[in-house]
């Protein structure tokens, strides 16, 4: 039986660990000895090339330090709604810091996140204290909170339709795909919705699953984005 999952809308991370291989050059005393200009020229046309491509990459993500969004998560395949907001705090040519705050009636526990943005690889997560203060924790902390935004089905029988949608984000109206799935929650027949637009930098947008019977299992709702460069999250 195949499985489908309906990934947490907030989690566009990789979570792959890289890894990497350095190798090493021998010379002779004499060609130390030797100026080599092409050489010299090689190092700062690779030096620029990587200059112009982090910033490229940088460029790529168009989130920016203090946008934010929120979403709320659902249903009965959980106790209690669970509410997260993420916020970028930092950002470099070559990174991304996001703090993901998980709040629910009983807790309420953020976490910062480091992410390459080439890679997407996480390459650090540290605890924030209600002090403001931080403490570096194991990856698998951020899996596990991650998994609580994460419903699902047990079988995906068909995709039924996909049709173009409108939604407003951060004040402004864009285009979206909503997606329509047949699927299976155990032994009951459920119906599968997703939102997902191109335009918007977080991710999808929202996304449920409803058994035949009409109870909600999981729902994933959009519930407000914004910060100091709001506009940057949407493509114009």
């Amino acid at each position: 039986m195949s499985r489908v999952a309906l990934l947490s809308l907030a989690l566009a991370s990789s979570l792959a660990v890289a890894c990497s291989s350095a190798s090493t050059a021998t010379k002779t005393a004499a060609d130390e000895a030797t100026p080599n200009h092409a050489e010299a020229r090689e190092v700062d046309q690779a030096t620029a090339e990587s200059a112009a491509e982090e910033t490229a990459t940088a460029s790529a993500d168009r989130r920016q330090v203090g946008d934010y969004v929120t979403f709320t998560f659902s249903g009965s395949y959980r106790k209690t709604p669970l509410a997260l907001t993420q916020r970028v705090v930092d950002k470099t040519a070559t990174t991304i810091v996001v703090e993901y705050v998980f709040a629910d009636k009983k807790s309420k526990d953020t976490l910062r996140v480091t992410t390459d943005l080439k890679t997407h690889d996480i390459v650090a997560v540290a605890r924030v204290a209600t002090d403001g203060t931080a403490a570096e924790v194991d990856r698998a902390a951020f899996e596990t909170k991650m998994a609580e935004t994460v419903a699902v089905a047990d079988e995906n029988e068909a995709l039924v339709t996909e049709e173009p949608a409108k939604l407003n984000v951060a004040g402004s109206e864009i285009d979206a795909t909503r997606a329509i799935y047949k699927v299976r929650i155990g032994k009951k027949a459920a119906t599968l919705k997703t939102l997902a637009s191109d335009s918007f930098a977080w991710g999808d947008l929202g996304g449920e699953i409803v058994t035949a019977d009409g109870k909600l299992f999981y729902k994933a709702e959009l519930i407000d984005a914004g910060g100091s460069h709001a506009t940057a999250m949407l493509e114009r």
